[in-house]
């Protein structure tokens, strides 16, 4: 078996060691990729959630979210509703805490509290341009002359059959 430490080396066994560093390296890479895509997901149902999701916990506990709180730009915590009729209590939860999300609602009930009012600044008035000549302004399409050579090089390149008034209203335009 270790002939090739020796100076033996037969082309079976170059084979055998070339499949066998295949096999480790696929055995390496391919958890990095599923990994990624497990992590994307995560984050994707993490920031999707919203206040009035019906969500279930890691441990089991099934409930409403009634608030999310910013703690660090990395970590979020989630007020969690659960109980039934007069008999509900509320829990704090790590966002990371969420299993599954049972049933979602359709837009945001309350909007985010922690971010404070700010003041826009004040804009300042733009100055227009007013154009008061109008023989000054640009014009939006300006026709090019055409040549009295050049209707006559159409006039003779044209099909007979087509007629001269015809010719002229199709050269002007």
């Amino acid at each position: 078996m270790f002939n090739f430490l020796v100076g033996k080396v037969e082309p079976q066994t170059i084979i055998m060691i070339v499949l066998l560093v295949v096999m480790v390296g696929v055995l390496i890479v391919l958890p990095m990729f599923t990994n990624k895509r497990r992590n994307k997901a995560i984050n994707d149902l993490h920031s999707s959630l919203r206040p009035g999701d019906v969500i279930k916990t890691v441990g089991g506990i099934v409930g409403t979210i009634k608030e999310i709180k910013d703690i660090s730009p990395v970590d979020k915590e989630m007020v969690v509703e659960t109980g039934v009729g007069d008999n509900k209590c509320t829990m704090v939860f790590d966002i990371q805490a969420v299993y599954q999300v049972l049933s979602k609602v359709d837009a945001p009930a309350v909007a985010p509290a922690a971010q404070p009012f700010e003041e826009l600044p004040k804009e300042e008035p733009v100055e227009e341009k007013v154009i008061e000549d109008v023989a000054d302004a640009p014009k939006a399409e300006e026709e090019t002359p055409v040549s009295e050579e050049a209707e006559k090089e159409q006039a003779a390149t044209a099909e007979p059959s087509e007629p001269a008034a015809a010719k002229k209203k199709t050269a002007k335009k």
